[in-house]
């Protein structure tokens, strides 16, 4: 068994949250003390997730025994339930020879299947392959799903290796692309595997950060147990059904329920992906590549990033400013400004509007000399033609392609035009709201005319070093990683202070206390790098008669 990933370092936060629960919460809350116990636990698990077996880490998490028939809800059964496979090994035979090639045969003799004719995809569908290893089985389809043997390793599951995944039909079994899975045990279901029942149905969440839960099975072909893995505002929370006999209830059991799973539509189980009409093409996304309050970015086919947005009136800020400068026709290649106009989906819940740009840009982990020039190049045409000022300039705003190598911006979510007296003109539609001076980019890498504005709670003009301090403190981040963390650690424990008007003050001083601690004059290293934020806050807004180089 793989050991499971790493902890996140965001989970941190936690325990700062917990302390402020103990101070706000009432003592007439007779449950609070109880369920303090219990977040601690959680995180106290996730901390330790690289260094504790599957069993301790189920036996740390807080699972609710439910009915079956409570957790699966609207389960819709076939009628009538298939014919019970032939031939039921034993709980005890094998896992990789015997029982998880029965259960993919069990799918491939259900009514509707039909083997995968996908030459790509097909493996020996024999149980042993050499020197009695199993082989990869070929993936069935049933319905509008694919039954994938992913007991060699799938893409994006964080390295994880799930005995068998459900996916669209059409689509890798990737994380994002997996429906649900079916972990196969040796011998009486036990909390090792339980474990990785809950670990499995938590990457799924992960890698699908608009998914709201997820449900996970897991059999040794005469029992079944089903996991609920739930998405609340803050972590996630597990349920377990009580323990299923897989064949002899009548359809009742297990095998009732592991028939009909293709039959569920993709709702029931929680999936949750758009489909989005961008220049009369209906494009549908196969990974998330980034997820916001305001947006969530899908990677979606020939190398392209549709960002979907939850309102209309940031969705038509950001496109009226990339068709903007598609219309300047930049000679740099810094910001991928390919652009497509976008239209709410069909039979959408709420309003969701795209924007479709390329390429897909890689995270940026090194620079060099010509990656700066190329950044300053930009920015100052930026400032100087196009007259914006991005405002949200930060490391994970910056990025690679990977076909040319060529450095890129990206996210124009924040971008506003430089004020009038600097040759601008606004190019931000009068729906989607005019006021520049409201700031609404980064904070961490923020100049101190904007922390000053946030502190004070005063407007904030845009101004052209808004940009340039970021880059600076961007560059330094980049170069020294250990600072990138301390920041991402910091960002995580001011963040929900920043929603509490009382506590802005407080927060934005702790930003500048880690700079200043950062950038401490007194190193050889420190002399420079204030040298270069003194600069950039120095830097004059062009002349309203300033043309690009």
């Amino acid at each position: 068994i793989p050991p499971p990933p790493a902890p996140d370092p965001r989970l941190q936060a936690i325990p700062e949250e917990v302390a402020m629960l103990r101070i706000e919460q009432t003592r007439r809350d007779k449950d609070f003390e109880k369920r303090l116990t219990n977040i601690e636990a959680k995180v106290a698990a996730r901390r330790q997730r690289s260094s504790i077996s599957y069993a301790q880490y189920y036996e740390l998490m807080d699972v609710k025994t439910r009915d079956v028939n409570q957790i699966l809800g609207q389960f819709k059964r076939a009628s009538p339930i298939p014919p019970e496979p032939e031939q039921q090994p034993d709980h005890n035979a094998a896992e990789d020879t015997v029982i998880t090639p029965w259960l993919m045969q069990a799918f491939a003799d259900l009514p509707d299947a039909e083997q995968s004719t996908d030459e790509a995809s097909k493996a020996p569908s024999t149980s042993k392959g050499e020197k009695g290893k199993a082989t990869r089985i070929s993936p069935v389809r049933v319905g509008q799903y694919e039954v994938h043997d992913t007991r060699a390793g799938s893409t994006d599951m964080q390295k994880l290796k799930p005995d068998i995944s459900i996916v669209r039909v059409g689509f890798p079994p990737s994380g994002f692309n997996t429906v649900s899975i079916i972990e196969v045990q040796k011998g009486a279901l036990d909390n090792a595997h339980r474990g990785k029942a809950l670990r499995y149905g938590e990457v799924l969440l992960e890698e699908n950060p608009e998914r709201p839960f997820v449900f996970v099975f897991l059999t040794n072909t005469h029992c079944l147990e089903v996991f609920n893995v739930i998405r609340t505002s803050t972590e996630f929370t597990h349920q377990r059904s009580n323990t299923l006999n897989v064949f002899g209830d009548e359809g009742r059991g297990g095998w009732g329920i592991l028939a009909s799973l293709c039959q569920q539509d993709p709702r029931w189980f929680g999936h949750k992906v758009p489909l989005m009409r961008v220049d009369d093409q209906i494009l549908s996304p196969v990974a998330v590549l980034g997820s916001g309050r305001t947006a969530t970015v899908y990677d979606v086919d020939k190398g392209r990033a549709c960002k979907v947005f939850k309102g209309a009136q940031m969705q038509a800020t950001e496109l009226a400013i990339l068709k903007h400068l598609a219309s300047l026709k930049p000679k740099s290649t810094l910001f991928p400004i390919h652009c497509g106009d976008g239209s709410p989906r069909d039979n959408a819940d709420d309003a969701c509007w795209v924007v479709l740009t390329k390429p897909i840009l890689q995270t940026l982990d090194f620079l060099v000399a010509k990656d700066l020039a190329d950044l300053l190049d930009g920015l100052r045409w930026l400032h100087t033609t196009a007259k914006l000022v991005l405002r949200d300039f930060e490391p994970k705003h910056i990025g690679r392609d990977p076909s040319t190598q060529r450095i890129g911006i990206f996210d124009m979510g924040s971008a506003v035009h430089l004020p009038s007296g600097h040759g601008a003109q606004s190019v931000i539609p009068d729906e989607a709201g005019g006021d520049t001076t409201r700031y609404s980019g980064t904070l961490m890498y923020a100049s101190d005319d904007v922390l000053n504005a946030i502190s004070g709670g005063q407007s904030c003009p845009p101004h052209v070093r808004q940009d340039l301090v970021p880059l600076v403190k961007s560059v330094y981040t980049i170069v020294h990683p250990a600072a990138e963390r301390e920041l991402g650690w910091l960002r995580d424990r001011i963040w929900s202070g920043l929603s509490k008007s009382s506590e802005v003050a407080a927060c934005v001083q702790k930003v500048k206390a880690f700079w200043k601690q950062e950038l401490d004059i007194a190193t050889p290293a420190g002399k420079h790098w204030s040298g270069l934020v003194e600069l950039a806050h120095a830097v004059r807004a062009p002349s309203s008669e300033e043309v690009a180089p």
